[in-house]
Formats: structure tokens, sequence, C-alpha cells
């Protein structure tokens, strides 16, 4: 397995030596074949900037796996990289835009982009002295494109600190062997093997990858969670054991986030037939006996499917949301039978999840009871405290102040937007602007609405509505001066999936 690794050099430097060296750890501690190149630091022994282009196009043709690092933008500090000049760069792009063009049109090289996201005061000021100056505005322009390129066409991950980047690149090998193999019955041995290895090994891989056992669920929980940043469920693998379960569910999350629907549906529903043929009947008593995890492992994936299919609610609102809806109340079924015994934490999850659904169908009542089962659910599993609860309860309790017309809707959704910083949370923090302006389109307030929504491309976080089509249907419905009540009605219950 060949791994190039691709970055800037004046902002990366140490970020990207870090990931070498804890990639040879890995490699060396699994006793797997790996070969790790880097872009070089593209200097002559005089100190001038030199490139060459063959050689760079050459370790690129023979490499698996592309890891793209990329610094971020904060506060008009970025750096796009050195333009070197030559035929082969008529478009004048920096050198690290060559690279990952040179990976892109190699059909066997996977692209796994991570991008740089800093929030704490010291690492931004630290940030600013490493590049001295803010970036002119052709850079500016230069590195937002590119890096917009880089998440509109891959998969990608963000990390604040470099000890965080080996379990990045880990976790983007596992989604890309999982993309390829998803419709075979045996998982990728070199990943597995990895794993079964790092078991046995364990405690000597510890002191490389900061203390944190691979083999340990958490693990798989961080770098599964790295694929979907936002409103998943995919934080709750902690309580599973089986990693062919956790490839499928990332497969299942990586290809919705990237437009895949179909794929992800295809995915969930032949993992949920191969447990319960008889799936489609609804009828939760027709399950099979199951060991405990497997009803866990059942009841997440039809979690998922649900998500899924509130994602294709611009196909046809009333049949996908029928189907969410379908597959949401199946999970609040089993979560309520003790014969399952669901986790805590996964039932308040599911909980939460099945309350917003009933919301977007336009059962309130419904909604109100479901969500105050779900936060007493979470509050009875304190140890949990997993990212983002807070937030999403927050929202769902706003949403259902708005839908009362409560004086408070307005407090919870500010609240809300303070929580969700927009440089951190950009999808979170465009979710609550859109539906606050809703709200202001239910009290005949257009003109703020739609100042609401010129914030969100104000900011330059417009693109969100790209990667979530529920939120692109609500971005919609705001602008044309629609109300919650006029985007969702209730739908009909009969003939449910």
């Amino acid at each position: 397995m060949r791994i190039y690794i691709a970055s800037t050099i004046k902002d990366l430097d140490k970020e990207r030596e870090y990931l070498v060296n804890r990639l040879e750890d890995f490699k060396n501690y699994c006793d797997i074949e790996m070969l790790i190149e880097s872009s070089p630091n593209w200097v002559n022994a005089q100190g001038n900037k030199c490139f060459t282009y063959t050689l760079c196009k050459e370790r690129l043709e023979k490499s698996d796996y592309c890891v793209l690092i990329l610094g971020g933008k904060i506060n008009g500090y970025c750096y796009y990289g050195w333009r070197p000049k030559g035929s082969y760069n008529p478009n004048d792009l920096s050198i690290t835009e060559l690279e990952y063009e040179i990976a892109k049109h190699n059909p066997n090289c996977k692209t796994i982009p991570l991008i740089r996201n800093i929030t704490k005061k010291s690492d931004i000021e630290a940030f600013k002295n490493r590049l001295v100056e803010p970036a002119d505005e052709r850079d500016s322009i230069s590195y937002r494109m590119f890096e917009k390129k880089c998440t509109d066409e891959y998969l990608y991950s963000r990390f604040s600190k470099k000890e965080e980047l080996l379990l990045k690149v880990i976790g983007g090998i596992f989604g890309a062997q999982q993309e390829e193999i998803d419709s075979k019955k045996e998982m990728n041995n070199l990943l597995f093997s990895t794993i079964t290895n790092i078991k046995e090994t364990i405690k000597e891989i510890v002191p490389i990858i900061n203390k944190c056992e691979l083999s340990n669920l958490q693990n798989k929980n961080r770098i599964l969670r790295d694929l979907q940043e936002n409103e998943g469920s995919i934080e709750l693998l902690e309580i599973y054991k089986d990693n062919q379960f956790a490839a499928n569910l990332m497969a299942i999350v990586s290809y919705r986030k990237n437009g895949r629907i179909g794929d992800a549906e295809k995915i969930a529903r032949r993992i949920i037939e191969k447990k319960w043929p008889e799936f489609n009947s609804g009828d939760i008593s027709h399950i099979p006996n199951l060991n405990q995890n497997d009803y866990n492992i059942l009841c997440n994936i039809i979690l998922e499917l649900g998500l899924t299919y509130r994602f294709k609610i611009q196909e046809g609102r009333e049949e996908n949301l029928k189907n969410a809806l379908f597959c949401h109340k199946i999970c609040y079924d089993i979560c309520r039978n003790e014969k399952f015994s669901i986790q805590l934490i996964l039932k308040g999850r599911v909980l939460e999840i099945v309350s917003s659904t009933y919301i977007y169908c336009g059962f309130v009542d419904e909604a109100k009871y479901i969500y105050k089962e779900s936060y007493n659910h979470y509050k009875a599993y304190p140890k949990s405290k997993i990212k983002g609860t807070d937030q999403r309860m927050l929202l769902l309790e706003a949403i259902l102040a708005l839908v009362d017309q409560n004086k408070n809707t307005l407090k919870k959704f500010d609240e809300l937007i303070k929580l969700r910083i927009k440089k951190a949370h950009p999808l979170g923090w465009a979710v609550c602007r859109v539906w606050k302006a809703l709200y202001y389109n239910s009290v005949n307030n257009n003109v703020k609405a739609k100042e609401e929504l010129l914030k969100i491309e104000t900011e330059e976080i417009g693109y969100v509505r790209a990667y979530d089509p529920l939120l692109d249907y609500f971005w919609k419905g705001a602008e044309n001066g629609e109300t919650y009540n006029t985007l969702f009605p209730k739908i009909d219950l009969n003939n449910l999936m």
C-alpha cells in the first residue's frame, strides 16, 4: 500500500512530519506493507524554489492513497502555496493543488482530504504568527475555491491538532476500502488484519497513538464520527463490537453525505433484511431471536435508513417522509420493548430523531411527547454526554416553540446560534438561521426572514445547503415566504412504506 502525503510547507510542516512519523510507527507495529511518501520540500541546495513535475507525477501515479492536508482559513489568514511556472501549470495552480489534480486523475488513487479547523484563541494566534500576514485577495480566493473543490468532490475530515491525524487517515482508508467492497461478502483483509494485529499488540501501540486503544470501540467512534460532523447518530458506535457493521454504517453515512442516496439506501436495506427478512411488515414481533449486540445494530441501521429517506425529501415529500416515519416508528417500538434491551444512549438518540421526523410529518403533539422521552433518556445517561447532544435537544425545543408561536422562540434560536459558532459548526449555524427565517415568516415579517438568510450568504457558508437536502428544502421554503405549517402539513399515515 502506497500513501502519498501532500500539503503546503509553510503552515503545515510540523503536521506533515508528525503524520509521516506516526504512519511509519503504525506500519512497523502492525507489520503491514506500507510505503509512505510526501511531497518534497521544493527548495534546492541554493535555497531557490524548484518543482519537478515528473517526479511528483510518478509518485502519485504509483500511490493507492493521497492524503491531502489543507491549512484552513482563519480571519483572512490562509496559505494557498507557491505557484510554479511551466507548461504543465497553465492555470497557475499551487504545488499542492497540482498534486491534488494528479491524484484525482489517477483512478487507482483515493484522495483523503484533511482540513485544519482551529477554534482555540491561542491556536489562532499561533497560526497567524506562523503566516506573519494575511493572504492577498488572489491567494485567499484561490485557497477558498481549492478547499471547496476538495469538499465537493471527496469525503473529508477536519482536525484541530496534529495528534488527530493518524486516526483520521486510518478512517479515510477504512472508508475508501469499504466503498470498493460494499457488494462483496468478505471485508477487506488489510484493514481487519490490521485491527486484529492492533488488538494483539495494543500495549505497544498505545503510546504511538496518544494512549488510545485502536481496538477499543471508542476509537472506531472517533474514526467514523469524522465522516458525519453534524446531525447523524454515528457517535453511538461505542456500544458496538462488530467491525463489519462499523464499516457498513460508515459506508451508509459517507454515501448519503456525498449525494449517493440510492447506494446508502441499498446498503442499509441489505443489512436490515439479512437480519430481519420480514422488515417490510413493520411488525417487530417478527424480528428473529438475535444477540443483544445485533438488536442494537439492527435498530441503528433502521434509524440510518430513515435518515436516508429524509434526505430524499425533494424527490417527493410525502412518500419519503412516510418511509422515514415507517423506519423511525419501528426504532421507537424496538426501544420501548423490553425484549430488545436497547442501550440507553441509543434510546435517547433514537427518540430525538423520531421526534424530529414527526415534526417534519406535521405531527406536533407526538413530537412533543417523544422529545420529553428523549430528554429523560439522555438525562438518565449522563456519562454519555456525546458531543452536540445539548445543542440538538435545544434545536428541537426551539422548533417546537416556533410551532407553538412561543414568545421564547427567538431567544432559544439566538442561544443556539451563539453555541453553534459559524466557524466550527457552519451547517448547524445555517440550520438555526433558516428556522429563524421560517419563524419570521410565520409572524408576517418577511423582511427579517430575508435578513436571516442573507446573513448565511454574507458569511460565505451558503454552500452548506448542498450537503443537506433537508436543509435546502427548508431554505427554499423560507425564501418563498413559507411557514412551518405550510411547509410541513400533516402527511397521510395510510400505506406507510
